[in-house]
């Protein structure tokens, strides 16, 4: 147990209290310890009193409901971080509501209370205590959004949109994610998709139209006075069509733009090398860069990748991708071995047997591509133009169901890219099936 050394024994040593024979100025009235004082408590002490009472019942006794989560907090690496949360604006009040039974323990609660980060963080943290059952905690937001949406439209087009969320937006995720949940871009897409809907269903209210009787002319016009989203409203016409929801009017397709900065091979291995390195950067950027560099591995990826997907043995260390697991070069091998062995941890809360190699600041769940990206641009690497420069490389140095099996990209697309930089790998794959 650390000690606070504020003492001297007999030959001037700075030592703790016991060793100099002294009382102990410093410890926990409560129970004696010294480590990660607050005052007059260490921080567990302060962390049991503080929850104690914010998941008490009405007769000062824990709610049966949250005992896991009880130990769940006290399971800290430092309780003086729980402690500081459970006093945010919000936190203290939804949990205090729900343990005298004034709201139910429930994701309906938590549905009332919004969306926002805070409240995601909350409620990802009862999943993660076991006190409430796993949701997909992004898709259920988003259909707490379309339900905000849905009350700005009349009824006809309310009923519209809501049909679209239910049987589109959400059979798709569902298809599309059978046995994992989706994430965060996926579903900022979708949201992007339901307001550029609402936002067209809301011009036509104003202009005294609907969608059954809007014309070719009002969407041409809307798409080039009003909003240039079309792209984002090509599924729902197509859909509402075929429903019948709409008469046979459609947007075009905007032509893509602004096409990426080539990175070159020279500042591709400049990157690698400092990357190999350079021990004084972070190692999950270190990790996730050599990752992006070498293997052309997309941030959505590399965020979701899990301890399984790596296997290290005495000679080697391999790393799954996709289909076919792809060996390590030794000095990548060597940094993975540490890092599994000291992962970064970023939760304050318990990470025990957690599955994910990057975990994030949400209990239960990994970092996210965008944090991924900050962490390579903070040392100079666009994640975008450093995966082509990959992809370029691994084309024109391997055969595209080579590429596809190992590193997960679509055998069109690895082809593609071979075309792209001058492969002359063609006609491996039908050699490869008569074999």
């Amino acid at each position: 147990m650390p000690k606070v050394l504020a003492f001297h024994d007999e030959e001037r040593n700075v030592v703790c209290a016991a060793c100099a024979g002294m009382p102990s100025r410093f410890a926990c009235r409560s129970c004696g310890s010294e480590e990660q004082l607050t005052g007059a408590q260490c921080g567990t002490c302060r962390l049991k009193d503080r929850a104690s009472k914010v998941l008490a019942r009405e007769d000062g006794t824990l709610h049966p409901g949250f005992v896991s989560l009880y130990e769940h907090l006290l399971s800290a690496p430092d309780a003086r971080n729980v402690t500081r949360w459970l006093r945010r604006d919000g936190i203290s009040t939804a949990l205090r509501r729900m343990a005298l039974g004034i709201a139910p323990i429930s994701h309906t609660t938590l549905d009332l209370l919004g969306t926002s980060p805070r409240i995601r963080y909350l409620r990802r943290l009862l999943i993660s205590a076991k006190t409430l059952p796993e949701i997909d905690i992004y898709v259920n937001d988003l259909g707490l959004f379309a339900q905000r949406l849905l009350e700005t439209l009349t009824t006809e087009h309310a009923h519209v949109l809501s049909r679209y969320y239910r049987w589109h937006i959400l059979r798709s995720l569902s298809q599309r994610y059978p046995n994992t949940h989706a994430s965060s871009s996926v579903v900022d897409s979708r949201r992007h998709q339901l307001t550029a809907i609402r936002d067209l269903l809301a011009w036509l209210e104003g202009q005294g139209q609907s969608l059954s009787t809007a014309t070719q002319g009002d969407l041409d016009h809307y798409s080039a006075q009003i909003a240039n989203t079309g792209n984002a409203l090509m599924t729902f016409l197509t859909w509402a069509r075929t429903n019948r929801h709409a008469t046979d009017v459609e947007v075009q397709r905007r032509a893509g733009t602004n096409a990426r900065p080539a990175v070159s091979e020279g500042e591709r291995w400049q990157h690698i090398d400092r990357l190999l390195d350079d021990d004084e950067l972070p190692v999950t950027t270190r990790i996730v860069g050599l990752f992006v560099l070498l293997f052309a591995q997309s941030l959505a990826t590399c965020a979701q990748m899990k301890h399984s997907d790596i296997t290290i043995t005495d000679e080697s260390v391999s790393v799954r991708f996709a289909t076919d697991p792809v060996t390590m070069p030794r000095a990548v091998g060597d940094l993975l071995r540490t890092y599994v062995d000291d992962p970064a941890v970023r939760t304050i809360y318990r990470t025990e047997g957690t599955e994910w190699l990057f975990s994030g600041l949400m209990p239960t769940t990994h970092i996210t591509p965008s944090r991924l990206g900050e962490l390579l641009l903070a040392v100079g690497i666009s994640p975008r133009t450093a995966k082509d420069a990959a992809m370029r490389h691994l084309a024109t140095a391997l055969p595209a169901r080579v590429v596809a099996d190992a590193f997960g990209v679509a055998e069109s697309t690895a082809a593609r890219w071979s075309q792209l930089s001058g492969g002359t790998w063609n006609d491996y794959p039908q050699l490869r099936e008569q074999n």
